[in-house]
């Protein structure tokens, strides 16, 4: 019989083979709502795509991209006295336009300490790696629209 988890006890696992395995089983909205996350920030820019139909014609599709920075508190995992101490967790939810699936994606504490949502999702992309700025990820944002 099959143990089941809570997303908690999951991410607390000290194998990582079975803590993956386990926590593919849950949604990403269920982390934030289990973990008690906290919205620290929310910001909606306008894209444009531009895509060709069956007969070459041009289309343009204009769509609102929004993104959601959350924390964690990482005490709620210090309190069972584990091995693993954790601090806050940041992570950033955007929505990948191609598959309409939506992503939570892991921030250092550093820059999720600018409460800003895009700045956050520009650290996530590198150039010479080296994370690129928000007003970069901007620019490339609209100039791929």
């Amino acid at each position: 019989q099959l143990k089941q988890y809570t997303i908690k006890e999951a991410i607390l696992l000290e194998n990582i083979e079975q803590r993956m395995v386990a926590l593919q089983c849950f949604s990403p909205a269920s982390f934030l709502e289990e973990l008690n996350a906290v919205l620290l920030d929310k910001q909606t820019v306008l894209k444009k795509q531009h895509k060709w139909d069956g007969n070459g014609k041009l289309l343009e599709h204009q769509y609102e991209d929004t993104y959601e920075l959350y924390k964690i508190d990482g005490s709620i995992f210090n309190k069972d006295k584990t091995m693993l101490q954790l601090d806050n967790i940041y992570l950033v939810k955007c929505m990948c336009p191609s598959t309409n699936r939506y992503y939570h994606i892991y921030v250092d504490e550093e820059i999720a300490a600018t409460n800003d949502a895009i700045a956050c999702i520009a650290w996530t992309m590198r150039i010479n790696y080296e994370p690129i700025s928000k007003e970069l990820y901007l620019n490339l944002m609209y100039a791929e629209s």
